[in-house]
């Protein structure tokens, strides 16, 4: 059910007809027609952009700033054929405008057609248990700030002091410095592939160690005993940070795929 007929938060440059975006000086577009282990999408340093076995469905989520979760129609092949990019515009320009010569190429190459739309879908909405909170508060001095213009150069053989902000969330593991309950709520997304709506009403910044085994039932005789001992992420977000995730549903901004094509090869 749509419920609303664009996004409020659609930037300007969004709203604009892919004619009307920067294109690249040059780009070319291929196939990957072999068996290729690993992906590379990497906006680099003067103005390139490289794409190497890339499904067309996470180039166009990287174009558009958007989770795979917030992609709707489509063909099936947009899952299954890969894709490599070499492009590269006129001048040294930044990743934000490199994402809107891109959407230009989709539009050109790949003849994609897209809008946007706010419906009403799954999320998880992420609150506290009974016994409260359970995540360490950020130490004074534990982490420093990022600074582009002179980022840090840890000393050979020695850990350098974590960066405020880092989050980075696995499979299994998660481990963040200095960081709210909106952007832990934000890197669980990454891995439970929906929304995560922070319900929790708590300020203030923390650090986040959790280790969890996935739920999955390992083969062998000692499958039924592994899986019982086995630590689900939702477990031990209750167990070890007294964070509960449970299913529900709201709003979700999406781009919706109106029409795309395979194109043809460089």
């Amino acid at each position: 059910m749509v419920l609303l007929s664009a996004i409020g938060s659609t930037s300007a440059t969004d709203a604009q007809a892919p004619d009307s975006h920067p294109t690249f000086e040059v780009a070319a577009v291929k196939r990957e027609a072999g068996i290729v282990s690993g992906m590379t999408f990497a906006a680099r340093p003067g103005g390139t952009l490289t794409v190497i076995n890339n499904e067309l469905t996470n180039v166009i989520d990287n174009a558009y700033g958007i989770r795979r979760y917030q992609l709707i129609g489509g063909p099936d092949w947009i899952n299954s054929d890969r894709y490599n990019i070499q492009a590269k515009a006129s001048g040294d320009v930044r990743r934000d405008e490199l994402m809107l010569m891109l959407r230009s190429l989709l539009d050109d190459r790949f003849k994609l057609r897209v809008h946007r739309e706010t419906r009403a879908m799954p999320i998880y909405v992420m609150t506290t248990t009974k016994g409260g909170l359970k995540v360490p508060p950020a130490r004074d001095g534990s982490c420093m700030a990022f600074n582009p213009r002179n980022p840090p150069r840890p000393s050979p053989g020695q850990p350098g002091t974590p960066l405020c902000g880092n989050n980075h969330i696995t499979q299994n593991t998660w481990n963040a410095t200095s960081i709210g309950m909106p952007d832990a709520a934000a890197a669980l997304v990454g891995v439970l592939g929906r929304n995560v709506v922070d319900k929790t009403g708590v300020s203030g910044k923390f650090d986040i160690h959790l280790q969890w085994t996935p739920d999955r039932a390992p083969a062998g005789a000692d499958s039924v005993a592994a899986e019982a001992s086995a630590v689900s992420l939702f477990t031990a977000l209750e167990e070890q940070l007294g964070l509960k995730v449970e299913s529900s549903r709201g709003l979700v901004d999406v781009l919706v795929i109106d029409h795309v094509e395979r194109p043809d090869d460089d």
